[in-house]
């Protein structure tokens, strides 16, 4: 069990929005949410990803699980607008990206050595060995190939982030969301702003996961082609 919604019951000044409402997500699966607007859908993954509270009920969750979330129509990259997109596309590799320019800054420190240097040498060693490790030679690559999936080509990579449209930066927040290590996804209609080779793209990926997923969405072409339950 990742996350398990039990007997949850969710209500705002307006409406009742859940009712006595259980749900468990299991390692690998991949389940569609439908309903019509204003059903709960959302509030329902706000649940999961602890941002709201029921009234009655529990929800609980696997110890150190981690969770992803896509909300409908809010990138959630705007907190630096003047960054690039590509800067803000490669912020999963954060520690990643540290440990390269300390491997490149060895490698100086290296060259300009003498007695010091077999204690570089060994530093060296690990940090490329744990670089690689972790996929280091791959991380670039994997972020292209991605922002190209969901239309974002090399054309827009230097552009500031605040320069984007608002399908733009929705892209940009899935592309780093797919990027992100995670046990369990949540995808509030992450079809929004696709265009068809951007969708199959998408499919495509999301039939790779090894993260569990689960998808709201209107496409139910899309939810028939990525879910099982």
């Amino acid at each position: 069990m990742l996350a398990q919604l039990t007997n949850v019951s969710l209500s705002f000044p307006d409406k009742k929005v859940l009712e006595d409402v259980s749900l468990t997500v299991y390692p690998g699966d991949r389940i569609s949410l439908v309903g019509e607007n204003g059903a709960g859908k959302t509030s329902l993954f706000r649940l999961l990803k602890g941002r709201l509270k029921p009234d009655s009920g529990e929800v609980s969750f696997a110890r150190g699980v981690r969770i992803g979330y896509l909300q409908q129509d809010l990138a959630g990259v705007d907190e630096d607008p003047k960054r690039p997109l590509m800067d803000a596309a490669l912020e999963p590799f954060g520690a990643l990206i540290l440990l390269e320019k300390r491997i490149e800054l060895l490698s100086v420190e290296l060259g300009d050595a003498g007695v010091e240097a077999s204690g570089l040498l060994e530093e060296l060693g690990g940090a490329q060995e744990r670089f690689e490790v972790s996929g280091g030679y791959e991380f670039r690559a994997r972020t292209e190939s991605t922002l190209v999936g969901l239309g974002l080509p090399g054309s827009l990579w230097e552009r500031k982030v605040s320069e984007l449209s608002a399908g733009q930066k929705v892209r940009l927040a899935l592309a780093r969301l797919l990027l992100e290590e995670h046990d369990l996804v949540l995808f509030d209609e992450p079809t929004n702003h696709l265009d068809v080779p951007a969708r199959e793209w998408l499919e495509k990926h999301l039939a790779g996961m090894n993260a569990a997923y689960v998808v709201a969405s209107h496409d139910r072409r899309f939810l028939d082609a990525v879910s099982n339950k």
